[in-house]
């Protein structure tokens, strides 16, 4: 919300993180205390990054559909809230895994339509979790990548988890589908 107030502003905006995960502070490197937060802030260390509006919503890190958004839900509804109450969420979420859907993407002048149990539209690397979901994510290259899971077995939940996330092949550019 502060962000996009202060969006066409010439000011710097410092980001203190706070909660269990937060991938963008992960993906900056300012999970650290309060205090050497604080002193980052004052010390010059700054970066443009892209934003990208979705729903009329701004977005800086990621935004997903499908089954990680069912479980920041899971856990948003849960009664324990820490990195245990976040991967028993996870378990909980997967063993549930239910249905995917079917999703029309119009991109670049193209348009393709996918299967998914999970689209992340993704500026960033990884989750705060320290998962990398995009391995080619920069915050400020004025790109932002797709990423379309279209099934998820242990070993392709394997090599997400390790971070050697298995791209099988790219459409239109940015648009990676596991």
């Amino acid at each position: 919300m502060v962000a996009e107030a202060m969006e066409n502003k010439e000011v710097i905006l410092e980001i203190l993180p706070a909660g269990s995960s937060n991938g963008l502070a992960v993906d900056l490197g300012l999970m650290k205390t309060l205090d050497e937060n604080v002193a980052i802030a004052f010390q010059g260390n700054y970066i443009k990054r892209d934003t990208i509006e979705i729903i009329n919503k701004k977005c800086y890190h990621l935004s997903d559909l499908g089954l990680n958004a069912k479980l920041d839900k899971n856990y948003e509804n849960s009664d324990l809230h820490s990195k245990w109450g976040y991967l028993l969420q996870a378990l909980k979420t997967l063993i549930d895994l239910g249905d995917s859907f079917v999703a029309t993407i119009t991109v670049n002048n193209g348009t393709i339509k996918s299967e998914a149990i999970m689209i992340v539209i993704a500026n960033s690397k990884k989750y705060g979790t320290g998962v990398t979901i995009n391995p080619n994510g920069i915050m400020n290259d004025g790109r932002f990548e797709l990423v379309i899971i279209k099934n998820l077995d242990l070993i392709i939940l394997g090599k997400i988890i390790s971070g050697y996330i298995p791209v099988s092949f790219r459409l239109m550019g940015n648009i990676m589908v596991l």
